[in-house]
């Protein structure tokens, strides 16, 4: 009886409400959930964003740009955000992944990926083109409203050696 009661408590335990403030990834249904900032389906797992509100709710993005334009809206830039890996679609902290602006298409036209290493990020950006940055140097920026918030998309640059921006993974 006595490990019942502590299996029961356990499984409330995880069932809970996060705590506000938890360090977690916001979860995402893709092709159902929508944008915090824009409204759009959430459907590219490579650009998704997010993290989780004071309430413990979680704000949603489809774009990393977006969601730094909302969170610099709302004053949130402090929050710990979360961010997809472009190449293996896992989560990572924000803080802890390199980022490519320019290079790439993304669903807001902010032009932002993330990658959980700085080899990775460099190797898309060589192959790509596109800045290297840090999570602070994109905060920075952001804080300066020195981002592309309203992205440009008469850029001069072959579409055609992109890496495609439909997610050929749809197996959420």
């Amino acid at each position: 009886m006595k490990r019942l009661l502590v299996a029961l408590l356990l499984f409330a335990t995880a069932c809970a409400t996060p705590a506000s403030g938890e360090d977690r990834p916001p979860h995402i249904e893709f092709g159902r959930d929508i944008c915090e900032r824009c409204g759009m389906i959430i459907e590219d797992e490579r650009f998704a964003s997010g993290y989780t509100r004071e309430d413990g709710t979680d704000a949603v993005f489809d774009d990393i740009g977006g969601m730094l334009d909302w969170a610099h809206f709302t004053d949130a830039l402090d929050r710990p955000m979360w961010v997809h890996d472009y190449d293996s679609l896992e989560w990572i902290k924000a803080a802890d992944a390199t980022f490519v602006r320019g290079g790439i298409d993304t669903p807001m036209g902010f032009s932002i990926a993330a990658f959980s290493t700085h080899d990775s990020a460099m190797a898309f950006a060589t192959e790509f083109g596109g800045a290297v940055n840090d999570w602070n140097d994109l905060l920075t920026l952001t804080r300066d409203n020195s981002l592309p918030w309203i992205p440009d998309h008469d850029h001069d640059h072959d579409h055609e050696t992109e890496p495609p921006t439909d997610n050929s993974n749809d197996d959420h």
